[in-house]
Parts: structure tokens; sequence; C-alpha cells
């Protein structure tokens, strides 16, 4: 609400551009509220491919320097792959990582229609790509409940081991709410001898496995 008091023309603008959009017949129902927690919203039902999308564009409270969102009504729908998760806000072409103050929400709108449009398309769905580039260790954060951290060290001894082999470990485990994740600290190899790779900590739970390559 800070946003509007503070500059009321900016909001005339967004209606402006959101009436102006009104008028290509793909949007309608619009409905401009205050939440109890006093932010800007705008219910709007989207028609794509005869489809209705009910949505809703938020406005923060430091909007225009900060980004806007778009999310379903109904916070069990999930239509992208570009959505964080049932209910959640839309990855569109503008973002916090790309976000500036010239960015309305009928530019959004119009951004979630280009996505949706693509990936909901009844007869030939298409691939948006994402924006975003990740490393192959960020991929895996995202998806793996538990993870093994390995050092350079630890490799090391691990590939210098003869195979058949076996040798004795000594691992790290840290748990989270979500996921699980396992630090090799120590390796004993078969002649006794002991190589550290990692710090330890008192904070975190030791235990002893026994790895072993080959047939």
């Amino acid at each position: 609400m800070d946003w509007v008091l503070k500059n009321p023309k900016r909001l005339l603008y967004e209606r402006a551009q959101i009436e102006k959009l009104a008028k290509e017949g793909w949007i309608r129902g619009i409905v401009w509220r205050l939440t109890r927690g006093l932010a800007v919203e705008v219910d709007i039902d989207m028609e794509i491919h005869g489809t209705d999308y009910p949505v809703t564009l938020t406005y923060t409270d430091l909007f225009p320097e900060t980004a806007a969102y778009i999310r379903p009504r109904d916070h069990l729908q999930h239509w992208s792959g570009h959505q964080h998760g049932p209910g959640g806000t839309l990855c569109l072409e503008w973002r916090e990582d790309n976000w500036h103050p010239d960015v309305t929400g009928a530019d959004l709108l119009r951004s979630t229609y280009k996505l949706l449009s693509t990936e909901r398309h009844p007869d030939q769905p298409g691939r948006v790509p994402s924006a975003h580039r990740q490393t192959e260790g960020q991929e895996l954060r995202r998806s793996e409940s538990y993870r093994v951290v390995l050092t350079s060290g630890a490799l090391s001894s691990f590939t210098a081991l003869a195979s058949p082999g076996s040798m004795r470990l000594q691992t790290a485990m840290v748990f989270h709410s979500g996921p699980s994740v396992t630090f090799v600290s120590q390796v004993e190899g078969a002649d006794g001898s002991n190589g550290r790779h990692g710090r330890s900590s008192a904070r975190v739970d030791v235990v002893r496995v026994a790895v072993r390559t080959g047939a």
C-alpha cells in the first residue's frame, strides 16, 4: 500500500495498462482489492486456448522497485514447470533477479499468457526453456534427499584402492528438515593408515561404515 500513497500516478498507470490489455479479449473479471496486510492485489480471469486460468497479481509493498508476481487463485493448482509448487508464483520473464521499475503488472500478465499458451496447449504443448543456469550440484541439491559430499582427497583415496579391496571410513552426517548431507571425514586404508578429508564437528553424528570395491 505504501507505493500507492507515495506514487498514486503509478497506480493509475497500472490500471490503465491492464484495462488496455483487457481490450484484447483474453482477460476479464478484473477486481482490484486490498488484502488484510494492505497489499494491493488484482484478481483476473485469463482465457487461454478455451480454458480459464484464474490468477492473482500481487503488488509488493516496495513496488515498482521490487517485483510484482502472479500465482493461481486456487492454491492447489500447478500449471507450469516454471512455477514454485502448487499454488505458487509463476517464474516469468521478469523476476527478482532481472526486475526493473518500468515493468508493469500488464507485462507480467502478458508473460503469463505466453508461458501458459505454450505449455498448456491442448494439441501441441511445448516446453519453455528456463532462463536460469544452474550447475550440476545446484540441480542435485533441489531434488536429492540424501546427499554425499566427496572432496578431491576422498576421491583420490577411493581411486587408489586396490580392486578388489576394502577400507573403513568415518563420516559426519548433518540432518536438516529436508535432506541429510554426509561428509567423509576420515579414510582408513588396509594398512591402518588414516587420511583426514574435512574438519569434524562436535555438532554432528559420527558413524563407521565399510566400503568395498570390485566384484
